[in-house]
């Protein structure tokens, strides 16, 4: 709860996020993993909460990290 209110997500970018997870068939757990890193980059570009870019480059690493420990 504390890291989805600190991503501030409105309903639009939830479901976007939601639909983006599904498709790509990753858990709950990768999704918290995702909003935990997209924060992160937001942080590290001196942004209040995450913009829709920080969460595509954090499922593009979530999607690596998949890629990776499949190889």
């Amino acid at each position: 709860k504390a890291l989805e209110a600190a991503c501030a997500l409105n309903d639009e970018e939830r479901a976007w996020l939601a639909g983006v997870l599904e498709k790509l068939k990753l858990s709950a757990r990768a999704y918290h993993r995702v909003l935990r890193v997209a924060l992160t980059l937001a942080d590290l570009q001196g942004e209040p909460k995450p913009s829709q870019p920080h969460f595509i480059e954090a499922i593009g690493y979530r999607q690596l990290d998949r890629l990776l420990k499949g190889a």
